[in-house]
């Protein structure tokens, strides 16, 4: 909650390019256009996240969320029928922003903190390691 408060009320410093995810990640984790579309929406504010981790007081607070992250996806992952991808994604949306909370800067937030995560191969498949598969 406290990276979701601190990157839903702060604002990106100077407008630039947004970078762009990797549209070969995207590709071989087989997520939609539409996935797609918000994790650009993330990567708008997705340096805020990094600031934050990079500033909070506890060093180790942005792996221990990555690790929550990662452990959620390898869990989902794993579900039988296999769920698909865009599914897993919408799973870990929700787990991560909930459902009582749902303004557009809270989702916002959401979707930077997948999106930072989803760039440094924390959740999802890095496209490298499917193609050597």
């Amino acid at each position: 909650m406290a990276v979701l408060d601190h990157v839903s009320v702060a604002s990106v410093s100077a407008p630039s390019e947004v970078k762009d995810v990797s549209r070969g990640k995207i590709e071989a984790n087989l997520l939609s256009e539409v996935v797609a579309d918000f994790l650009k929406i993330g990567m708008r504010k997705s340096p805020l996240v990094k600031d934050f981790f990079d500033h909070y007081f506890n060093p180790v607070y942005g792996e221990q969320i990555a690790s929550a992250f990662k452990n959620k996806y390898e869990e989902l992952k794993a579900v039988i029928p296999r769920l698909h991808p865009d599914s897993i994604f919408g799973a870990i949306e929700t787990w991560a922003g909930g459902t009582e909370n749902i303004t557009p800067n809270h989702k916002a937030a959401v979707l930077a903190v997948m999106a930072y995560l989803f760039d440094r191969c924390e959740i999802f498949e890095d496209a490298q390691t499917v193609n050597k598969i």
